[in-house]
């Protein structure tokens, strides 16, 4: 049955890439723009963005004295610059709807990173995996909500391409700048030292850690000098400090009970356990190594492929094992693993999966409390937040006949309906949480078998 699904799938991306070459692919390229465009403009989540804007009341050096800003530099650095310059254009030409072209200027790095990611795919594989980027959730859901993750995933992306022509030095500066969007990232280093120290490739680890630290301590020295208490408490202590949330393994007892079980260990727990986890795979992946060494010479392109595959396992062990479990975090790694795994099944089981975690998660979270008017437990805050308010600023500046249809319940048995699923969303969560789980798993299975 499996091999029938593969062979039918496997047809279909053949027809594709057959067909969908030169023009073609333009026609379709322009089209995925446009779509960005209106995902873009339509809306964002309020909740993350109403801290964003307190972050343009500070100057650039001191904005880690804003309440939330959990970010390396570069994510501040980018949104206030923008904001503050759509603002200004906004509001001297009185422009019609500015939240429109508000939202499309604070997107903008977002839009042309989802863009090139798409032109790499298709460059560096094939049309298939290009589309399958183009009109899968993960995509649309980060550019809507207004998060930094997809630019991470761009210089991740290019960060593998250029380490692959041997350009280790700015392979390194793009890690950097992936890390200074999203820090977690910086476990991508782990792998790429360990792998180069076996292999005794010094020169080229000199390469790539000049390339990594001068450039990401280049940007985070002027804010330790000015900040450095406000930037390790905001960057770092914050996330330390959080309770588990939405799709991680930890949040499993919280969800099941609709938070009315939370566990302090879990706060600090997941973080050995990832440690361990990661130099156990690491550790058992050299020795691997070792062995096959011993046999017979390691072929040059073996090894790059094995270091590459294990810098994306890194950095998906650190998205499985945190206790931060946003779908959003997918996205650092989802170009590579099209880039990398060749599998139509795996394609299948990305879309899949990825419906239950970008569309059926945040619905059950959002749509039931906003038709009854009830709250949303916000876990990095510990209290509720009114959903009807927060979607309401969410998608402000659409026509009022669609937000009405929005967010007013249209008969009782929707209401009941609704009434149901917002009591028995931790059940809900619970699938959506094993399905986006499931797709990690399996992607780090899949790497570990690639050759």
């Amino acid at each position: 049955m499996l091999e029938k699904v593969r062979e039918v799938l496997h047809s279909f991306t053949t027809y594709i890439d057959n067909n969908i070459r030169g023009r073609r692919f333009a026609i379709i390229y322009i089209i995925f723009i446009l779509i960005l465009l209106g995902t873009a403009v339509s809306g964002w989540n309020w909740y993350d963005v109403q801290w964003f804007i307190r972050w343009t009341h500070y100057n650039l050096l001191h904005v880690y004295f804003a309440e939330k800003c959990a970010y390396f530099p570069l994510a501040p650095i980018t949104f206030v610059l923008l904001y503050k310059f759509a603002t200004y254009v906004a509001h001297t030409y009185h422009l019609y709807e500015p939240i429109y072209f508000i939202r499309f200027v604070t997107k903008l790095p977002m839009i042309i990173s989802a863009a090139l990611i798409a032109y790499i795919l298709y460059r560096e594989t094939r049309p298939s995996v290009a589309l399958l980027w183009m009109f899968t959730l993960p995509t649309y859901s980060n550019i809507w909500a207004l998060q930094f993750d997809i630019i991470t995933a761009l210089f991740l992306l290019l960060m593998v391409l250029l380490e692959r022509r041997g350009r280790s030095f700015l392979a390194g500066v793009c890690l950097a700048v992936a890390a200074l969007y999203k820090q977690a990232v910086i476990v991508a280093y782990i792998p790429y030292l360990l792998y180069m120290v076996f292999r005794r490739r010094f020169k080229r680890l000199a390469l790539f850690s000049l390339g990594f630290f001068t450039t990401l301590f280049g940007m985070l020295a002027p804010y330790l000098a000015v900040s450095y208490r406000e930037f390790i408490y905001k960057s770092m202590l914050f996330h330390a400090d959080r309770f588990p949330q939405d799709l991680s393994i930890w949040n499993i007892p919280q969800i099941l009970t609709n938070y009315k079980l939370l566990i302090p260990l879990f706060r600090w727990l997941w973080e050995p356990v990832f440690l361990i986890a990661l130099f156990a795979y690491l550790g058992t992946r050299l020795y691997i190594l070792y062995r096959k060494s011993k046999l017979s010479p390691i072929d040059e392109k073996e090894f790059n492929n094995m270091l590459i595959s294990d810098i994306v396992v890194s950095i998906l062990f650190i998205i499985f094992f945190n206790k931060v479990g946003n779908p959003g975090y997918f996205i650092w790694v989802a170009p590579l693993l099209l880039l990398l795994i060749n599998d139509e099944i795996y394609y299948l089981a990305y879309i899949v999966c990825t419906i239950f975690a970008y569309i059926i998660y945040p619905s059950l979270l959002y749509i039931p409390a906003v038709i009854l008017n009830r709250g949303i437990f916000i876990v990095e805050d510990l209290r509720y937040w009114p959903a009807r308010k927060l979607f309401a600023k969410s998608i402000a500046g659409l026509p009022q006949q669609l937000k009405t249809l929005l967010l007013e319940p249209t008969s009782l048995s929707e209401i009941k309906l609704m009434k149901f699923l917002y009591n028995n969303f931790g059940y809900f969560g619970f699938i959506c949480l094993l399905a986006y789980n499931i797709l990690l798993v399996y992607s780090i299975i899949k790497l570990i078998k690639t050759k």
